[in-house]
Protein backbone atom coordinates (compact mmCIF):
# COMPACT_ATOMS: atom_id res chain seq x y z
CA UNK A 1 0.00 0.00 0.00
CA UNK A 2 2.89 2.35 0.76
CA UNK A 3 4.46 1.72 -2.65
CA UNK A 4 1.15 2.48 -4.32
CA UNK A 5 0.79 5.69 -2.32
CA UNK A 6 4.29 6.81 -3.34
CA UNK A 7 3.62 6.12 -7.02
CA UNK A 8 0.31 8.01 -6.83
CA UNK A 9 2.14 10.92 -5.20
CA UNK A 10 4.69 11.01 -8.04
CA UNK A 11 1.89 10.73 -10.60
CA UNK A 12 0.17 13.73 -9.01
CA UNK A 13 3.39 15.74 -9.19
CA UNK A 14 3.81 14.82 -12.86
CA UNK A 15 0.23 15.68 -13.67
CA UNK A 16 0.54 19.03 -11.91
CA UNK A 17 3.71 19.89 -13.83
CA UNK A 18 2.17 18.94 -17.16
CA UNK A 19 -0.92 21.04 -16.41
CA UNK A 20 1.25 24.02 -15.50
CA UNK A 21 3.25 23.56 -18.72
CA UNK A 22 0.06 23.49 -20.77
CA UNK A 23 -1.32 26.48 -18.88
CA UNK A 24 1.84 28.48 -19.49
CA UNK A 25 1.77 27.72 -23.21
CA UNK A 26 -1.91 28.63 -23.47
CA UNK A 27 -1.28 31.86 -21.54
CA UNK A 28 1.63 32.61 -23.88
CA UNK A 29 -0.58 32.04 -26.93
CA UNK A 30 -3.30 34.26 -25.47
CA UNK A 31 -0.74 37.00 -24.86
CA UNK A 32 0.56 36.63 -28.39
CA UNK A 33 -2.98 36.95 -29.81
CA UNK A 34 -3.78 39.99 -27.62
CA UNK A 35 -6.40 38.04 -25.62
CA UNK A 36 -4.37 38.47 -22.42
CA UNK A 37 -1.92 41.21 -21.41
CA UNK A 38 0.81 41.37 -24.03
CA UNK A 39 3.68 40.76 -21.59
CA UNK A 40 2.51 37.13 -21.40
CA UNK A 41 3.22 36.76 -25.12
CA UNK A 42 6.96 37.45 -24.82
CA UNK A 43 9.53 34.66 -24.83
CA UNK A 44 12.68 34.86 -22.72
CA UNK A 45 15.70 35.58 -24.93
CA UNK A 46 17.96 32.95 -23.37
CA UNK A 47 15.67 29.98 -22.83
CA UNK A 48 12.88 30.77 -25.33
CA UNK A 49 10.28 29.99 -22.68
CA UNK A 50 7.25 32.07 -21.67
CA UNK A 51 8.85 32.94 -18.35
CA UNK A 52 6.29 35.55 -17.22
CA UNK A 53 3.39 33.17 -17.85
CA UNK A 54 5.19 30.38 -15.97
CA UNK A 55 5.92 32.57 -12.94
CA UNK A 56 2.39 33.97 -12.88
CA UNK A 57 0.90 30.48 -12.86
CA UNK A 58 3.44 29.36 -10.24
CA UNK A 59 2.43 32.21 -7.90
CA UNK A 60 -1.27 31.55 -8.39
CA UNK A 61 -0.72 27.84 -7.68
CA UNK A 62 1.36 28.64 -4.59
CA UNK A 63 -1.35 30.89 -3.17
CA UNK A 64 -4.04 28.26 -3.80
CA UNK A 65 -1.78 25.60 -2.26
CA UNK A 66 -1.15 27.65 0.88
CA UNK A 67 -4.86 28.28 1.31
CA UNK A 68 -5.70 24.59 0.79
CA UNK A 69 -3.06 23.36 3.22
CA UNK A 70 -4.01 25.92 5.85
CA UNK A 71 -7.67 24.84 5.59
CA UNK A 72 -6.74 21.18 5.81
CA UNK A 73 -4.12 21.33 8.55
CA UNK A 74 -5.27 24.38 10.49
CA UNK A 75 -4.99 24.19 14.28
CA UNK A 76 -8.50 25.38 15.01
CA UNK A 77 -11.36 22.98 15.57
CA UNK A 78 -14.30 23.06 13.19
CA UNK A 79 -16.67 25.87 14.15
CA UNK A 80 -20.04 24.81 15.50
CA UNK A 81 -23.03 25.27 13.25
CA UNK A 82 -24.57 27.83 15.61
CA UNK A 83 -21.53 30.08 15.17
CA UNK A 84 -21.51 29.71 11.42
CA UNK A 85 -25.20 29.74 10.58
CA UNK A 86 -25.65 33.54 10.80
CA UNK A 87 -22.75 33.98 8.38
CA UNK A 88 -23.49 31.10 5.99
CA UNK A 89 -27.14 30.10 6.14
CA UNK A 90 -26.75 27.46 3.39
CA UNK A 91 -25.98 23.79 3.96
CA UNK A 92 -22.28 24.15 3.19
CA UNK A 93 -19.53 26.69 3.65
CA UNK A 94 -18.42 28.99 0.81
CA UNK A 95 -15.34 26.83 0.12
CA UNK A 96 -17.38 23.64 -0.31
CA UNK A 97 -16.84 22.14 3.14
CA UNK A 98 -19.89 20.48 4.68
CA UNK A 99 -21.37 21.79 7.88
CA UNK A 100 -20.00 20.42 11.17
CA UNK A 101 -23.19 18.48 11.95
CA UNK A 102 -22.90 16.37 8.79
CA UNK A 103 -19.17 15.82 9.34
CA UNK A 104 -19.81 14.66 12.91
CA UNK A 105 -22.37 12.15 11.64
CA UNK A 106 -19.81 10.36 9.42
CA UNK A 107 -18.62 6.96 10.64
CA UNK A 108 -15.12 6.93 12.13
CA UNK A 109 -14.26 3.32 11.31
CA UNK A 110 -14.49 1.02 8.29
Amino acid sequence: MLAEAVTVFFALIGTTLSCMNTGARVTYAMGKDDEAPEHFGILHAGSLSPRKAIWTLAWISAVIGVIAVSLLFGDAAAPADRHRSPLFPTASSPVGLPVARSVAALPTHC
